[in-house]
């Protein structure tokens, strides 16, 4: 007799409750009835953006599964452009900072896409061999971080008239996903701080404990991730 296993079907519901709760976002940022000012509904809203972080996470998770068979070729290509990308990230991030009132942010280019070919990368280059539940979730995590805190700053900026000035184009941030872009870019400006210095104590550690190209692909995702973190 077949067993209901919620395991397998986690994604799923993640799914659906995903799209229920931005139905329910929608109705009650635009509704002037006087239930859309109770709590519960208030709350409801201010936290939606979790189940997204949730959701990606969790396509990232099962993703992982199909990057293991990426030949050896493609791992050395990909340790090739980590080496390349981030050595370029951050004479970015160190020679193109200016100053906005007390804070003080790195122009990276190219616009919107800054975080996202390393982020991929690492990626593929991090799950080129099974990995256990728990670092398997913190890279997916941390994949969902990087994708949005680049994309976040410089679209919230744009859509706020920030610091580059003005641009020939423009495009709506609306409500869920505002508030998404926020909350992410913040809390992964606080996680830098801790990521990475992280990065470099556990890549430093995977590099001399490996032995061969596994020496090479462990410092190439040591070398991002702490690049990434100071991006972010």
């Amino acid at each position: 007799m077949n067993t209901y296993n919620p395991r397998r079907h986690i994604l799923l519901l993640v799914t659906f409750l995903a799209f229920a709760i931005a139905a329910f976002d929608h109705i009650v940022r635009t509704s002037t009835e006087s239930w859309s000012e109770v709590p519960i509904a208030q709350w409801t809203v201010f936290f939606s953006p979790l189940i997204y972080l949730v959701l990606f996470t969790l396509l990232f998770f099962k993703l992982r599964q199909s990057v293991v068979t990426l030949s050896k070729r493609r791992n050395n290509i990909a340790t090739v452009l980590i080496f390349l990308y981030a050595m370029l990230l951050l004479v970015q991030i160190f020679l193109r900072k200016q100053g906005v009132g007390s804070a003080s942010y790195s122009i990276v280019s190219p616009l919107f896409v800054s975080g996202v070919p390393i982020s991929v990368l690492t990626f593929l280059l991090f799950f080129r061999k099974y990995r256990g539940v728990l670092s398997s979730c913190l890279i997916c995590l941390a994949t969902v971080f990087w994708l949005i805190m680049p994309i976040g700053i410089d679209a919230l900026y744009i859509t706020q008239g920030g610091y580059r000035g003005p641009v020939p184009f423009q495009f709506a941030v609306i409500s869920t996903s505002y508030d998404l872009i926020k909350r992410i870019a913040a809390l992964s400006m606080f996680l830098a701080f801790i990521t990475a210095p992280t990065a470099l104590i556990i890549g430093f550690y995977r590099a001399v404990k490996a032995k061969g190209i596994e020496r090479t692909y462990a410092l190439a995702v040591g070398f991002s991730i702490f690049t990434l973190s100071i991006q972010s």
